[in-house]
């Protein structure tokens, strides 16, 4: 995957965490469920536009012509939506709760971890520019994480 594509991608999810918690928490206050509502038929939309466009759906009918298409994968394909609805809801909840700059955080935390593993599992190379923003980046987490700590307790105490 290009780093363009990366940071579109990174900028689009912080995109969508801040414009949901504002969804939830601002002055619409919706529900996880009323959100995925509204919000489900117009990204099946745009994602059927966006099939159409760049000629994924027409590679999809050849697959269907061809015989590809079985039970089997029609039920695992099911099972992918479902799991996508629940991590969906469970996400909105979670931005609810803890706010969207938190949910940025943790997501370039599980980015530098994922690194991290892959280093150690896959021989994946880190070079010493790479170790140092992940460093630096789990140092910055953990900032975060005492500053946030320190503010609960003074508001509790």
């Amino acid at each position: 995957m290009s780093r363009q594509v990366q940071k579109t991608q990174a900028a689009d999810t912080w995109l969508q965490t801040v414009v949901t918690n504002r969804l939830m928490t601002g002055r619409l206050r919706l529900p996880a469920f009323e959100l995925l509502l509204r919000m489900g038929p117009l990204a099946a939309l745009q994602s059927m536009l966006y099939s159409v466009i760049i000629g994924e759906f027409q590679e999809f009918l050849s697959y269907v012509a061809a015989g590809h298409l079985t039970r089997e994968r029609i039920a695992a394909v099911a099972g992918n939506g479902v799991l996508a609805f629940v991590l969906n809801v469970v996400s909105f909840e979670t931005n609810k709760i803890a706010g969207a700059l938190t949910l940025a955080i943790c997501a370039n935390l599980k980015q530098c971890l994922t690194i991290v593993m892959g280093a150690f599992l896959w021989d994946v190379p880190v070079t010493a520019m790479n170790g140092a923003g992940i460093l630096l980046a789990l140092a910055g987490g953990a900032w975060y994480s005492s500053i946030e700590l320190s503010a609960k307790r003074r508001g509790s105490a």
